[in-house]
């Protein structure tokens, strides 16, 4: 008697666990004048983001004076209002190119501010944030927007914006004349 005792316990211990660990059985139904079962739907949806309203910038001049640009983007993430943003430079050194046989780099730097907390904001580039580093601040995100603009714009106040500036700094010294260039990549996160 013992035994069975014992046994009836493993078994009904064993049932619970794969229970709570959430394997799915479906229930059949029995013989009788009636008969029902059941089952279980699981459906898991996985985070999403977007990014949009990204732009690219041209500057012409001399470099002896600074020039900068912005442009407002927008994030949506479909599970929470905050996500993380990592900066990459294609030159990881954020400095502008050149493939003319002469020319430095021209070092940049990349600022993003959070529309609504002005000092959520974090830099990369020329002894900030390094390429490939995710920022140290959590930026808006729209979580109540499909996050799909047809047109890609990113304006008004309908979305979540966070601003985007380029600082190039006066450059002394020779720089050959050319195109110096540089592609950036942000990585928006959901937290």
């Amino acid at each position: 008697m013992k035994t069975f005792k014992t046994l009836a316990l493993v078994v009904a211990v064993s049932a619970g666990l794969l229970s709570s660990a959430g394997v799915m059985a479906a229930r059949q139904g029995t013989v009788g004048p009636t008969s029902n079962g059941d089952f279980e739907i699981n459906y898991n949806v996985n985070p999403s983001v977007r990014i949009w309203g990204l732009e690219d910038m041209s500057f012409t001049g001399s470099l002896g004076s600074a020039v900068t640009d912005n442009f407002n983007f927008c994030t949506y993430s479909n599970n929470t209002d905050k996500v993380l943003i990592e900066v990459a430079s294609t030159n990881t050194d954020f400095a502008l190119n050149t493939t003319a046989v002469s020319g430095g780099p021209i070092p940049y730097t990349v600022t993003i501010v959070d529309k609504d907390v002005s000092t959520t904001t974090d830099t990369w580039g020329a002894g900030n944030l390094a390429s490939g580093t995710q920022g140290s601040f959590q930026y808006s995100a729209d979580k109540t927007v499909v996050g799909e603009d047809p047109n890609n714009v990113c304006i008004g106040t309908a979305y979540e914006l966070n601003k985007l500036t380029v600082d190039i700094p006066a450059v002394s010294g020779v720089i050959a004349d050319g195109v110096y260039s540089d592609i950036v990549t942000l990585t928006v996160t959901p937290i």
